[in-house]
């Protein structure tokens, strides 16, 4: 409803209907160039659409977000493409939110600011998607991490507990690093098996890895067999600490037969696979001691 009173009735008809027949007219260019996008006809869509989006219609300008994003039948141009999430924000789009946020998060055709990232993120949490496990991750990961805010472990476990419930198996690994190691939280053990199996369970390779932290020092007596399986099922895809554990394991012949080759072998693939200075120190140390025998 308009909000200036005009004193002539008819004034007031007359541009009611007016307003209708352009907010008619601007959905109809909208769903129209929507439709046209999906069907891959870039450049018929983009005048539709930017008459939408102008308009204030809340998905047209969404949709020319992803079109210079991906470079869809117009130059690609990050800058643009920020703007016009910004202002499908605007229009009340709230899909907008996360993607700004993520724009804000790695500096794409934006100003990298972790602030104003974390503001979006939470923003999209309060009025959009709520159930989205990725943005509680995110959030919970700035917390942890200290960016855009005060490093706060306890508020990260907060976040990463909302994702991990909806299924996020690295939110799902971090809890159980948190629970086990006190971090932030009070040390449960159960509750750190728990969350490390849920993450396991989906062949996540942080949640084998706690799996078998677990397994040899989470309990009164450690099972060195399941520690060594699950140090491998995770050194297999790559993670450097389950790889750096079976370096130790087989250079001191614990839970396995003593094996210097796959020492070297595992202690060489942990340093190469993060760059972790403490990582690439333990390797050289082992060649040192490896020396210093012969």
């Amino acid at each position: 409803m308009m909000n200036k009173i005009f004193q002539v009735f008819y004034i007031v008809i007359l541009s009611f209907f007016i307003s209708s027949c352009h907010e008619s007219d601007n959905r109809i260019s909208e769903n129209n160039g929507v439709n046209l996008y999906k069907a891959k006809q870039y450049e018929m869509a983009l005048p539709l659409l930017e008459k939408a989006a102008n308009a204030g219609d809340p998905q047209a300008p969404f949709y020319l977000g992803i079109m210079f994003d991906e470079g869809s039948g117009v130059i690609k141009d990050q800058k643009k493409s920020f703007e016009w999430f910004e202002k499908a924000a605007k229009n009340g789009n709230t899909d907008a939110f996360f993607v700004i946020g993520s724009r804000y998060l790695y500096g794409s055709g934006v100003e990298k600011d972790y602030k104003e990232a974390l503001k979006w993120y939470k923003r999209s949490v309060e009025e959009g998607k709520k159930d989205d496990k990725t943005i509680y991750f995110m959030i919970g990961s700035m917390y942890y991490n200290g960016l855009g805010t005060l490093k706060d472990t306890s508020e990260a476990a907060k976040w990463y507990e909302k994702a991990a419930e909806k299924g996020d198996a690295f939110s799902q690994a971090m809890l159980a690093m948190q629970y086990y190691s006190g971090q932030g939280i009070l040390t449960n053990m159960e509750k750190a098996r728990y969350w490390a199996e849920k993450s396991a369970e989906q062949d996540y390779d942080a949640g084998q890895m706690m799996m078998g932290i677990l397994s040899q020092y989470g309990t009164p007596e450690p099972d060195m067999k399941a520690a060594i399986d699950w140090y491998e099922k995770a050194a297999r895809q790559g993670n450097p600490i389950a790889q750096f554990l079976l370096a130790r394991s087989y250079e001191n012949g614990n839970g396995v037969p003593k094996d210097l080759e796959k020492a070297h072998a595992y202690y060489k693939q942990a340093a190469g696979g993060m760059k972790s200075d403490d990582l690439a120190r333990e390797f050289m140390e082992f060649e040192a001691r490896q020396k210093r025998q012969k």
